[in-house]
């Protein structure tokens, strides 16, 4: 198997997060691509929330007063009780359904973009294994991927992600644009490390709108 035919059958086994499996075909190629990717993959960790326990109040603290108010004045504080109760649970509802609205809005661009960031990724790779001469054709397929997805409107949540995302891709294109006119190995170096860390940023980004709107 060439060393093309693994790195996409190593990024296939990425993006259903089989990194275990990935690692190991990552591991045989001797590429910068596959060097990258298998530092994403180390750098992956979960990370759990520990909540702090929550003792109970002195006794003394629950005491109430038995006191039990009569006439207008049990009537009126009846009646503030249920008003109060009444405007929290309007108050609650409105925030559920702005926050599953937004949520909503989030999950259907990140469905729309996800597949042509993977696309984008793929194309990479093969770019990576293709001869300077013959960069040209993908480079121009890797750009109407970015047009496509520049294309697609981010919510206001997700506008970060997005920029990081375009910003990561333009600074990929560069580097191969370099490489493809004939730039020093150095100067095609430094520009895909720069990438690299625009990819890192726009992961983040992603690993956010994750955590708080639950992107899978």
């Amino acid at each position: 198997m060439s060393a093309r035919e693994k790195l996409l059958q190593a990024r296939e086994l990425i993006q259903q997060q089989r990194y275990a499996e990935a690692r190991e075909i990552l591991v045989t190629i001797d590429h910068p691509k596959a060097r990258e990717w298998l530092s994403r993959i180390d750098d992956l960790a979960i990370s759990t929330l520990d909540f702090p326990e929550v003792k109970p109040t002195d006794k003394s603290d629950r005491q109430r007063s038995t006191k039990k108010p009569t006439g207008c004045r049990k009537h009126c504080m009846g009646f503030a009780s249920a008003f109060g109760l009444l405007m929290i649970l309007c108050v609650f509802v409105v925030l559920i359904a702005t926050g599953d609205s937004d949520s909503a809005k989030v999950r259907s661009w990140w469905d729309g973009v996800q597949p042509l960031i993977n696309k984008f990724h793929q194309q990479e790779a093969e770019a990576a294994l293709t001869p300077r001469i013959a960069l040209t054709s993908i480079l121009l397929e890797m750009e109407s991927t970015r047009s496509e997805f520049n294309r697609i409107s981010a919510p206001s949540e997700a506008a970060t992600a997005k920029r990081r995302i375009s910003d990561a891709m333009d600074k990929t294109l560069d580097g191969y644009w370099e490489f493809a006119n004939g730039a020093t190995e150095s100067q095609v170096e430094r520009t895909l490390e720069g990438a690299d860390r625009a990819w890192s940023l726009a992961y983040d980004e992603i690993d956010k709108l994750d955590d708080e709107f639950g992107l899978e």
